[in-house]
């Protein structure tokens, strides 16, 4: 009662969502999908019917918005940190103060 099918924005937001995530945790670049393959996917969970109500869906879209942007945040922090780490942050400002 009350729900629909899953639409394929939550699905592919999701997916997309989570390759990202193992792609950076594992370092192979294969668990991020193409636009292709999350269509299959969505086409494929669609076929089986899955269902739920729209505040799910809604809720599922909203955390992986949230997710995805603190995951992005995330990976900043850790690639200015490696920089720090190697010098490559200070040679960047030098050389962005030369420009000004």
């Amino acid at each position: 009662t009350g729900k629909i099918p899953i639409r394929p924005a939550v699905i592919k937001s999701l997916f997309r969502f989570k390759g990202m995530l193992l792609a950076e945790l594992t370092g192979y670049k294969g668990w991020i999908y193409s636009e292709e393959e999350l269509d299959a996917i969505a086409a494929l969970i669609a076929k089986c019917g899955w269902q739920l109500s729209p505040a799910a869906q809604d809720a599922i879209a909203v955390l992986t918005m949230h997710g995805v942007k603190f995951f992005e945040g995330y990976l900043a922090w850790k690639r200015k940190r490696k920089g720090e780490a190697t010098g490559e942050v200070e040679r960047e400002e030098r050389e962005g103060k030369k420009s000004d």
